[in-house]
C-alpha cells in the first residue's frame, strides 16, 4: 500500500463502507501519511489520505478524529464488489471495525448507513498531520 498522489484519482469517489478505529488502529492498517481534510469537506475535523493498495485499486480513507469513524471511498466507476475484496485482502480488518458496507460491495447492506458527506469534493490540505 502507497500513498497515491491526489491527482492520480480523477473521478469521484462513493462510500462503500463505514469503519469505527482508534487512531492507532488506522495507522496499523493504512501506514501511509494522512493529511489534514478542508473542514468543509468533513462532518467533523478529520485526516484523510488517497491510497492505492499493492494490487491496483485506489481508496479514499477519511478518519474523523471526534469519533473515530473511518469512511472508505473507492472510484466510482470501479467493479467495487471486486475493489472492496481486494481491500479486504490488504487490509486485515476485524469484523466489529465494520460499521456498515454499501449494497454494491456486500450485496446487501449492513444496518447502519453514513451520513452523507462530500467525499467528491474531499480537499485534502498539503500540510500533512
Amino acid at each position: 500500500m502507497r500513498r497515491a498522489k491526489p491527482d492520480e484519482l480523477n473521478e469521484d469517489a462513493k462510500p462503500v463502507a463505514l469503519l469505527q478505529l482508534s487512531e492507532d488502529r488506522l495507522r496499523e492498517l493504512f501506514p501511509v501519511e494522512f493529511s489534514q481534510v478542508d473542514p468543509l469537506a468533513a462532518a467533523e475535523p478529520s485526516i484523510g489520505s488517497l491510497v492505492q493498495l499493492d494490487s491496483g485499486p485506489y481508496a479514499v480513507v477519511m478518519y474523523g478524529k471526534s469519533t473515530g469513524e473511518t469512511e472508505v471511498s473507492m472510484p466510482v466507476s470501479a467493479p467495487l464488489a471486486r475493489y472492496w475484496a481486494a481491500f479486504l485482502r490488504e487490509v486485515p480488518l476485524i469484523a466489529n471495525e465494520i460499521l456498515w458496507t454499501s449494497v454494491r460491495v456486500a450485496g446487501r447492506p449492513s444496518p447502519r448507513k453514513p451520513q452523507k458527506t462530500k467525499t467528491a469534493a474531499m480537499k485534502v490540505s498539503k500540510t500533512s498531520r
